[in-house]
């Protein structure tokens, strides 16, 4: 999740609450860093203006970087992107339902629709309430109706801190993976994160199983992720 868009742009936001921007050369040090996908499906990638994801998208772009995830509809550009990987399709979609409300009706359908295009569906959604140790019952009731509709794995963001994960009808749900470079320097559960490795792997009989493997990291020196022992 890329908290904040990359613009070059002098678009002055007079809003009341925090204003993110990234500096264009931020592009290529998250491709030097060896991120390969970004979601754009949260509250601050509009904090430079409707234009603000067209051009966050297209500075990745240009370092060889995918950006999904639209902030404000589910049927935005970019909502949806796909990898094929080992015969395996993979589809990345994303929503966000922090500040600007998620339209649920048309993020169930959009999911039905994408699902039917990959082997495996991964959504990322920003939502819940933030500094909240455990998702609330409206996000898990939204989580349940999405694996319904055809999600098979959900990783959330907004909250800031590590939430709580479950195994529903068979498809990993976490609600949230807390901070992974952040400045909130003011708690012990702000300065962690959650980092999830995902085993795709195909049975004997040819369906496909997912495993997430989980490691800690701890905000150290400032903001910098440092894997827990």
């Amino acid at each position: 999740n890329l908290e904040g868009p990359i613009t070059d742009s002098n678009y002055v936001n007079n809003g009341t609450a925090m204003i993110f921007n990234f500096k264009p050369s931020v592009a290529e040090l998250l491709k030097t860093a060896g991120f390969t996908t970004f979601s754009m499906a949260n509250n601050h990638t509009l904090d430079m203006g409707k234009t603000g994801p067209t051009q966050t998208h297209d500075f990745l772009a240009a370092v060889g970087i995918q950006a999904f995830g639209h902030p404000d509809t589910p049927n935005g550009d970019y909502s949806f992107i796909s990898y094929e990987i080992d015969d395996i399709k993979l589809g990345f979609l994303g929503f966000n339902d922090a500040v600007i409300k998620l339209d649920v009706p048309a993020a169930l359908e959009k999911i039905k629709e994408v699902d039917a295009q990959v082997d495996v569906l991964i959504l990322a959604v920003h939502w819940g309430f933030e500094y909240e140790a455990t998702a609330r019952e409206s996000v898990v009731d939204k989580a349940h109706q999405f694996v319904d509709a055809g999600a098979d794995f959900i990783w959330g963001h907004h909250p800031h801190v590590v939430q709580n994960h479950e195994l529903y009808n068979d498809k990993w749900i976490y609600y949230s993976l807390g901070n992974f470079v952040f400045d909130q320097y003011w708690s012990a559960e702000t300065q962690e994160g959650l980092v999830l490795g995902l085993k795709i792997q195909k049975t004997e009989e040819g369906s496909l199983t997912l495993t997430p493997v989980e490691l800690m990291v701890d905000l150290i020196n400032q903001g910098e992720p440092m894997p827990r022992p």
